[in-house]
């Protein structure tokens, strides 16, 4: 791969030769000794800034020069997108158990995101049927979710309508079927 900077329109500075492997254009600086050569041009300053790519000066604003030394950038790193595990721990943990922060952020995504917002209300009020015994809300709990056509929730509505009676009895019933032990 050839590469170029140029430090004006008027004025080709420096093209690295194409290089064997996967050569990031720091390296071929490195080699070629570009922040050297800068300053025997008399462009020292520009060596010095180090920049680690071309700015987005916009349009009219001169190239800049790649060197292998990273500039320090003084505007702030971007907040880290949210993982799909952080949300959903967010969206299946009691609202009481959630740091405020926590809430924050879930409040933040949910008025962004109104099918995260209606996947919210339904996964609450399948908790609340699950801690508060109500198995016969179930049924309008499923046609609620398939209305809404979200495709993870939809799924696992419909695997639940397909064993209704036994779902409904384990979120009612205080006792289990499972065995206890030996005698």
């Amino acid at each position: 791969m050839i590469y170029a900077e140029i430090i004006s329109p008027r004025r080709l500075l420096w093209v690295s030769a194409g290089r064997p492997g996967c050569t990031s254009e720091i390296t071929a600086c490195r080699h070629d000794k570009l922040t050297r050569k800068l300053r025997e041009a008399g462009l020292g300053a520009i060596a010095d800034l180090g920049f680690v790519g071309p700015d987005d000066g916009g349009p009219d604003a001169d190239p800049t020069v790649i060197t292998g030394y990273k500039t320090a950038r003084t505007d702030p790193a971007p907040p880290r997108p949210l993982t799909v595990r952080q949300v959903t721990g967010w969206l299946t943990r009691h609202p009481a158990a959630l740091s405020a922060e926590d809430r924050a952020s879930l409040n933040d995504d949910l008025a962004r995101c109104p099918e995260l917002d209606t996947a919210a209300g339904h996964i609450r009020d399948f908790g609340k049927m699950l801690t508060g015994r109500l198995g016969s809300t179930l049924p309008a709990w499923i046609d609620a979710v398939e209305a809404s056509q979200l495709p993870g929730l939809t799924g696992f509505a419909l695997h639940l309508r397909r064993d209704l009676d036994a779902v409904a009895a384990g979120l009612t019933l205080n006792w289990s079927s499972c065995s206890i032990g030996a005698p």
